[in-house]
């Protein structure tokens, strides 16, 4: 009697032990953990089982799910609706991921068996994700455009690919915060199912613009219905856009000029250089002209001090602040109104100074007798220094007949002047009047007067023997001998 109290009371006290150890050894598992929607209109596999591994019959089993994200599971039929001990259960299950469904989201469910006379419950969950490398619609933006302006506009492509089993429909719109571009070319298109599709879009630009990156936004809508549900997506699509006048860059590249600011300046002092070179009024016979070159400094106070008084000028006459914006028409202008200037500005000062070179800067016209009354305005005597200098490979040589000064680049020389005096009385007194200055004072402008009183009965010419037969422009780097002075005329 008391050996089976004992019995009994271990029995009953095993039994208390053991039902917790079993509820925690039975498990529910779902396999795989999560799967990951391609599109909304998305189906997987996958499947819950149940394991046993304690020695006790699982009976009454069932499976059940619940889901608060509009996923949709399937299940199957297990093979057994009881667990015997290290056994499990397999439920096959479909997964159904909808339009409407929202992702990421997840499914549970629940598990229940009869354990000891005793209803438990498991709970396992399978999480879903949207797949975030693959979109249901992309859009982007193709091609780099190179610099667009009025005559010459570019052209980007809008790119839209479409991932799902429907047609897309795709309008196109456009944000340009600056009014120097405009955008061309938005109609809808279709863009067929799992495919991709490219809509061009031409960039123009305004008649006047500020040269320089703009930005520009396109707006890309795609739009489809799937499964009686209408769904849409919208894209902002940005892209920077360089904006120049047609022409500017080439021109300003060819004349070495930085900037569109600086053009007036250069091109009038292009144009008195193009002029000096033509010799228009015999300005380039003066031997120390200013230096003006591109790279030197006067040039680019002048170029910078002119355009300065020349914008606000431009502004009153036009209307058009170019330090603002400005177009192809305005690049006409200034380039034709500077050259015109520089002419003019060029005849101003060469007319203005024409009368005094007329007197006192040689050229290669001059008779001897000319080259005497300029030696004499010009505080020269004919007493000169003797060069050597070299033309066409052939050594010349001549009299320095103007003043040399630093810095030079070119002199002017003339051969040796002889006279020919007639076998008469009136030749024979002015002969000597002509030698006794020679021989005395050797004033070239009492020489000059003396044989102007005496053309009839002189001859006087350059002796080209030896050099050239009128006065030359020589460069002072081709001057190869300083020789000791001697008298021009005799």
């Amino acid at each position: 009697m008391t050996l089976r109290l004992r019995i009994t009371a271990v029995g009953s006290l095993w039994g208390l032990l053991s039902l917790p150890a079993l509820s925690q050894n039975v498990s529910i598992e779902v396999q795989p953990g999560s799967i990951t929607a391609s599109s909304s209109n998305f189906t997987a596999e996958a499947r819950v089982i149940l394991k046993n591994p304690s020695e006790e019959t699982l009976r009454k089993i069932s499976l059940g799910w619940f889901s608060n994200d509009g996923i949709k599971a399937e299940l199957g039929k297990p093979r057994a609706t009881v667990a015997c001990p290290k056994r499990e259960i397999v439920w096959p299950v479909k997964i159904s991921v909808s339009g409407k469904s929202h992702m990421p989201g997840a499914v549970i469910f629940e598990a229940s068996y009869v354990a000891r006379s005793d209803v438990k419950h498991l709970y396992a969950s399978l999480a879903l994700q949207g797949d975030s490398a693959q979109k249901l619609v992309e859009a982007s933006l193709e091609g780099n455009p190179e610099a667009v302006s009025q005559q010459r506009p570019g052209a980007i492509y809008v790119l839209v690919t479409n991932n799902i089993d429907v047609p897309v429909e795709v309008s196109v719109g456009s944000q340009v915060p600056s009014k120097a571009v405009q955008i061309v070319g938005g109609d809808p298109f279709q863009v067929p199912p799992r495919s991709s599709a490219a809509h061009k879009v031409e960039i123009q630009a305004a008649s006047r613009v500020t040269p320089g990156l703009h930005p520009v936004v396109i707006e890309v809508n795609a739009s489809w219905e799937r499964a009686g549900q209408k769904e849409e997506r919208h894209f902002a699509l940005t892209k920077s856009v360089t904006v120049g006048v047609f022409f500017e860059s080439e021109l300003l590249k060819a004349l070495s000029i930085p900037s569109f600011l600086v053009l007036p300046g250069c091109l009038v002092i292009f144009t008195m250089q193009l002029m000096l070179s033509f010799g228009v009024f015999g300005l380039k016979d003066v031997s120390k002209l200013p230096e003006i070159g591109i790279t030197s400094p006067a040039f680019w106070i002048l170029a910078v001090t002119f355009s300065g008084l020349f914008t606000p000028a431009y502004h009153r006459a036009t209307g058009v602040n170019y330090l603002l914006n400005y177009g192809g028409d305005d690049l006409r202008n200034v380039w034709l109104m500077s050259i015109g200037i520089g002419v003019g500005f060029y005849l101003i000062i060469a007319g203005a100074t024409l009368r005094h070179r007329r007197e006192h800067v040689p050229s290669i016209s001059d008779s001897p007798a000319t080259v005497l009354k300029k030696l004499a305005k010009n505080g020269l005597g004919i007493v000169l220094p003797q060069v050597k200098y070299k033309l066409n490979n052939l050594e010349l040589g001549g009299f320095v007949i103007e003043k040399i000064q630093d810095g030079q680049t070119l002199v002017w020389v003339a051969p040796h002047i002889t006279t020919e005096w007639q076998n008469n009385a009136q030749a024979q007194g002015l002969k000597k009047q002509f030698d006794d200055i020679v021989n005395g004072s050797r004033d070239p402008a009492a020489l000059a007067e003396v044989l102007e009183h005496a053309r009839d009965v002189v001859t006087l010419r350059f002796e080209s023997k030896g050099g050239v037969p009128n006065p030359y422009h020589v460069q002072v780097e081709a001057i190869t001998q300083y020789l000791p002075t001697g008298l021009i005329v005799g």
